[in-house]
């Protein structure tokens, strides 16, 4: 059963935790936001802007926060359409709710979508220096099959070229859907949602104050 939140005088069943959706416009403050706190050299609104209005091979969603006191935006990711492949170009936590699942909750949301459009494997680059995204990865099937040279601009750090292959196999899909329901547990027993719950304006502070 789904709980339910009060928004004015509204009544919304609410499931917990939501499905990432897609990304709009609207919602550009809220992950520059995030960008801005996460990236070093973050990516620019026009940037966004262009591949959620011209790009038609982009594909970009957010998690929204579901209860007090979470930001509006909990994350966000992004990829774009190759032929058979979803290539992951962006992926953010809000920098006050890593550590919690969400992540994960997020990146299997994405390669859900992704296997309904029947691509065979997803890629992504991640820094070299970066052991906590490289374990999410590895736990959700990726493997490491290169290596970019000085790849980020800001530093000139190595970046590690991850793939996860056979998207359209029935055993990687049934693996991704155990952990789906493992990630949705953790969400649901470490943010319980209440029953009611009245939700103020402050929920919707970009700065999650």
């Amino acid at each position: 059963m789904c709980p339910v939140a009060l928004v004015g005088q509204a009544v919304t069943a609410i499931q917990v935790p939501p499905t990432i959706e897609p990304m709009l416009l609207s919602d550009l403050e809220a992950v520059m936001g995030i960008e801005r706190a996460v990236f070093p050299t973050p990516w620019s609104p026009r940037a966004f802007r262009y591949d959620l209005s011209m790009d038609e091979h982009s594909h970009y969603s957010v998690l929204r926060g579901w209860m007090q006191p979470m930001p509006p935006l909990l994350g966000y990711i992004g990829f774009w359409l190759w032929d058979e492949e979803a290539h992951i170009g962006t992926f953010a936590v809000h920098p006050r709710w890593q550590g919690r699942g969400i992540g994960k909750w997020i990146m299997l949301g994405a390669i859900r979508q992704a296997i309904k459009l029947r691509v065979e494997l997803a890629t992504l680059e991640v820094r070299v220096s970066n052991l906590k995204a490289q374990a999410l990865y590895q736990k959700l099937g990726f493997e490491t099959v290169g290596r970019r040279r000085h790849y980020y601009s800001d530093s000139g750090e190595d970046a590690l070229l991850m793939t996860l292959h056979g998207l359209r196999r029935k055993d990687r899909r049934s693996e991704l859907a155990i952990q789906r329901a493992a990630a949705r547990q953790r969400l649901q027993e470490q943010l319980p949602a209440v029953a009611t719950m009245s939700i103020p304006a402050s929920l919707y502070d970009v700065s999650g104050e």
